[in-house]
C-alpha cells in the first residue's frame, strides 16, 4: 500500500486539517519546541487518522529524541497499515528489536479469523463445526495477514506517561501477545503504580485477605478429592505452586483469585455441579495459567480502577472488590477525568486479552476444543443449573451472523467473563488457536 502524502490535489477537509497541523509541527520543532511540535502532529492524526506521514514524522523525531518505546508505538501502527512497509521495519528492529521479532512472528502464524477475508464471509462460517455435527460444517477461506485481533483499543492520548515497571524477562509462549503490551500499559497510568505499592505492602497480611473470604471455606480434599487433585497436577503441569484452594456455596460460575505473596483461589458449588470433567479442568487449567502468567496484581488493579457493579457478583467478590478499593483509598487524586477514562479503557482492554490467554492455558490442559468452549459459554450462566442445561449449539446460534469486531466491543462496565458476546469471541479465537501451529507444537498433537 503506497503510502498517502497529504499532497493530492482534490484533499478531503480532514487531511488539509491535518496537513495545516503537521505544518505547525514542524515549524515548532524548528523554534526547538518538542513538546508543543508533537501536540501539534498528534491533533493532525486525530484529524486524519490515516495520514501516515504524521506517524513517521513521529517515529523519526521520537527516535531521535531517544524515547524508543513511543517511537516503537508509531513504527508498529505504521506497519499494522502496510506490512511491506520495509522503512517502517528498519526502524522498528532499531528502537525495539523484541517487538520487530513479535511481529514477525506473528506474520508466519496462522491466518487469524478476525480480519477481512477474500470473501468476506460471515461470522456463522468461522464458528466452522463448534457446537455442530460434522457434516454440516462450512468451509471458508482466510485472507493471510497474521494481525493479532484488536479488541477496541482505546487511543493512546498525546502525553501517556511510559511504564514504570520493565516487562517481565520470561514471557509465556502460549500467552495472547498483547496481554504484556497491555498490562505494561497499565502500569504506566497515572497513580496505578501507587496502587500496586499499597497492595503489595498487603501482600503477606493473610488476615486483611482473609475479609475478603465471605461464604467461603476451604476445600475438603476428601469431599471434593477429584477438584483438589486437579488442582495439584495443573500447577505441576504450569510449573507453579499449588495455592491455598477455598470453596464458596455459590450457584454462580465464576471463580475468585485474590492474595499476595500466597495466592488464594476460590471455586463455587456451581462450578463444580454443572461442568463436564473436561470443562473442570478446562476452568481449573484456566486458573493456574493465571499464575503462571502472574496476573493476580493485574487483577486487583483492573477490579479497583473498574468497580464493577454486577448484578451476579459473588459474596467472595463483592467483598475482594470493597477490600481493593479501600486499600487503594486517594489513588486518583489529582488525576483528571480524561485521564481516568483511558485508565479505565486500558484496564479493560487488558482483561479481555488476558482473558484471551488463559483460555489458551486452559485448553493445553484439557486438549479437549467443544469442552473448553462449553465452559466458556457456560461461564456466562446466571447460576449452575442454567449453566448445566446449556447446549453449545444454542448458544452459538445466539451469535451466528454478527461480526467477531461487533463481538469483542464490549464496554468496561462489561465483565468478559459474564458477557455471552465476548465468550462468542472467546471461543471465536480459541478455535483459531487451537489450529495453529503453535498449539500442535504446545500440546503434542
Amino acid at each position: 500500500m503506497a503510502e498517502d502524502n497529504g499532497m493530492d490535489q482534490e484533499m478531503s477537509v480532514e487531511r488539509k486539517a491535518a496537513e495545516m497541523s503537521l505544518r505547525k509541527a514542524k515549524e515548532e520543532l524548528g523554534r526547538g519546541h518538542r513538546d508543543v511540535a508533537i501536540e501539534h502532529a498528534r491533533e493532525a492524526l486525530r484529524e486524519d487518522p490515516t495520514h501516515l506521514g504524521v506517524r513517521r514524522w513521529l517515529a523519526e523525531l521520537y527516535e531521535k529524541m531517544d524515547e524508543p518505546v513511543r517511537a516503537s508505538r508509531e513504527y508498529q501502527e505504521l506497519i499494522h497499515v502496510n506490512a511491506d512497509d520495509e522503512e517502517a521495519w528498519e526502524g522498528l528492529r532499531r528502537v525495539d528489536p523484541a517487538g520487530a521479532e513479535r511481529l514477525e512472528r506473528l506474520h508466519d502464524v496462522a491466518p487469524d479469523p478476525f480480519v477481512a477475508r477474500r470473501e468476506q464471509a460471515a461470522a456463522d462460517d468461522i464458528f466452522g463445526a463448534i457446537g455442530e455435527d460434522e457434516e454440516e460444517e462450512e468451509e471458508y477461506e482466510e485472507e493471510e495477514a497474521g494481525a493479532v485481533a484488536e479488541v477496541e483499543e482505546p487511543e493512546a492520548e498525546a502525553e501517556e506517561p511510559e511504564p514504570q515497571t520493565a516487562p517481565p524477562t520470561q514471557q509465556i509462549a502460549w500467552a495472547f501477545d498483547q496481554d504484556y503490551e497491555f498490562r505494561q500499559r497499565l502500569m504506566g497510568r497515572p497513580g496505578i503504580a501507587e496502587m500496586a505499592e499499597s497492595f503489595g505492602d498487603m501482600a503477606d497480611d493473610y488476615d486483611a485477605w482473609e475479609t475478603a473470604l465471605v461464604g467461603c471455606a476451604h476445600l475438603d480434599r476428601e469431599r471434593h478429592a477429584g477438584a483438589d487433585e486437579l488442582v495439584n497436577e495443573l500447577a505441576g503441569f504450569f510449573g507453579v505452586e499449588p495455592p491455598e484452594m477455598f470453596i464458596a456455596a455459590e450457584r454462580r460460575m465464576t471463580p475468585v483469585m485474590l492474595g499476595g505473596e500466597g495466592p488464594m483461589v476460590a471455586i463455587t458449588t456451581g462450578m463444580l455441579s454443572a461442568l463436564s470433567e473436561a470443562g473442570l479442568r478446562f476452568a481449573i487449567g484456566r486458573l493456574m495459567a493465571h499464575l503462571a502468567l502472574q496476573t493476580v496484581i493485574y487483577q486487583h488493579i483492573t477490579i479497583a480502577v473498574l468497580q464493577r457493579s454486577l448484578m451476579s457478583a459473588t459474596d467472595c467478590e463483592e467483598a475482594l472488590t470493597d477490600l481493593l478499593v479501600r486499600t487503594a483509598g486517594g489513588w486518583d487524586v489529582g488525576v483528571s477525568r480524561e485521564e481516568l477514562q483511558l485508565t479505565r479503557k486500558i484496564a479493560h482492554a487488558w482483561q479481555q486479552r488476558a482473558e484471551l490467554s488463559v483460555d489458551r492455558g486452559g485448553l493445553l490442559a484439557c486438549q479437549d476444543l467443544e469442552a473448553a468452549a462449553l465452559a466458556i459459554a457456560q461461564g456466562t450462566a446466571r447460576d449452575s443449573d442454567k449453566a448445566a442445561e446449556m447446549v453449545l449449539e444454542d448458544f452459538i446460534a445466539q451469535y451466528r451472523g454478527q461480526e467477531a469486531g461487533q463481538l469483542a466491543a464490549i464496554e468496561p462496565k462489561e465483565c468478559p467473563l459474564r458477557s455471552g458476546a465476548y465468550a462468542a469471541y472467546r471461543i471465536l479465537m480459541l478455535k483459531w488457536w487451537a489450529a495453529s501451529d503453535q498449539y500442535k507444537q504446545l500440546s503434542g498433537t
